[in-house]
């Protein structure tokens, strides 16, 4: 009976200290380990996400791939602002009707998955798509029509803007009513505010992030040519 009272107080005072030593520890460590912390909180989250869509079995290649790209993404988590907030799909179907627009699948999969008012890669930094808002509202003097580089004019009230203005004062922009949309998928262009034109267009929102995650890297914006190289907005 006294072995075991004995063995009991022995694990129960080594518990005590190692208790103790252990508050004494985290104390001390706690403001240098804030930032591994936020570091390792972040990580969890990109592989919780990651699991999610690793889950889920998708039957467009747009889907595929729009999914492939937000891997891409929160696997250089450390290369963004911020991700952003994740939407629903019964957020994005609220913001749909009260705008009056039905959003590309791509973008749709991107705002669940990845969030709304996203920096990506710390320079392109995504308009809140609660409050979408067209050229002609985002630019004081801009014109009725807008130039575009093929020679064709586009209303400024079909143009919405995907990002926000940046330092080379452009507007990555959606061409809502554009002929060359498919399945439901908006071109996207560069609005040059210098010259208001309209510049390197391409197909979908999967073929531009597919241009910002290839040249991450770049110390400039990167945009589209007719001739398939990469240039600079200057």
């Amino acid at each position: 009976m006294k072995a075991t009272t004995l063995k009991a107080f022995i694990i129960t005072l080594v518990f005590i200290l190692a208790f103790g030593g252990l508050s004494i520890y985290i104390s001390h460590k706690s403001e240098s380990n804030a930032a591994e912390k936020n570091v390792a909180e972040k990580l969890q989250i990109v592989k919780k996400v990651r699991d999610q869509i690793d889950s889920i079995d998708f039957d467009s290649k747009v889907e595929d791939q729009t999914m492939d790209q937000v891997i891409s993404l929160l696997d250089d988590h450390q290369l963004h602002g911020k991700s952003g907030a994740k939407l629903t799909h019964f957020d994005i179907q609220e913001i749909e009707q009260d705008s009056d627009l039905i959003f590309p699948q791509s973008f749709v999969l991107f705002l669940e998955y990845f969030g709304n008012k996203a920096q990506l890669y710390g320079k392109y930094s995504l308009r809140d798509i609660k409050k979408p808002i067209f050229l002609s509202e985002c630019i004081d003097d801009i014109s009725r029509k807008v130039a575009h580089e093929d020679g064709d004019e586009i209303s400024a009230n079909s143009i919405l803007c995907l990002t926000s203005i940046n330092a080379k004062k452009g507007i990555w922009c959606w061409l809502v009513d554009s002929e060359n949309s498919e399945n439901g998928e908006w071109p996207i262009a560069f609005f040059n505010k210098a010259d208001q034109k309209l510049y390197y267009e391409v197909e979908n929102f999967n073929e531009w992030l597919s241009f910002l995650i290839e040249h991450k890297n770049r110390p400039y914006d990167v945009t589209y040519s007719e001739d398939d190289a990469i240039n600079s907005a200057d």
